[in-house]
């Protein structure tokens, strides 16, 4: 048996508007570590703080999460800026 599976593309992102840059920049790491909350996860890559700004707790594991609300992380990701080395 075979079936057929088509994607329709959202209007615009959920969450907010963000690059995929930056939903990467904090999705990957997030799910990278097995049962990790978000503030063991992150810790190199976000503050308490901005998670906290979007409605995140940082206490959260990556997989309770809801889809909006890593698209709005991501969208202050963007506001920030790209990661500064050092």
């Amino acid at each position: 048996d075979g079936g057929v599976v088509t994607f329709d593309p959202l209007p615009s992102p959920r969450g907010a508007v963000h690059t995929l840059a930056s939903l990467e920049r904090v999705v990957r790491p997030a799910f990278q570590k097995r049962r990790k909350t978000l503030h063991n996860g992150l810790k190199d890559v976000v503050a308490d703080a901005v998670l906290e700004s979007v409605g995140i707790s940082p206490t959260a594991r990556a997989e309770d999460v809801p889809v909006d609300a890593w698209g709005r992380l991501a969208a202050a990701m963007d506001a920030l800026g790209p990661p500064t080395l050092g």
